[in-house]
């Protein structure tokens, strides 16, 4: 799944976001899925109503 920041607001909502970026950095998942990889990380905290 391709994930961006915008995209990732729009599905998930509820949430307050402390911390939103979205990066290319170095991935090592084992020998098949290892290189530059585009990142969303996120620091989120539920909205109670």
């Amino acid at each position: 799944m391709m994930m961006n920041i915008k995209k990732l607001q729009q599905e998930i909502t509820g949430l307050h976001f402390n911390w939103l970026q979205q990066v290319e950095r170095e991935i090592i998942e084992g020998t098949g899925h290892t290189g530059r990889g585009a990142v969303v990380q996120a620091i989120a905290v539920k909205v109670l109503d």
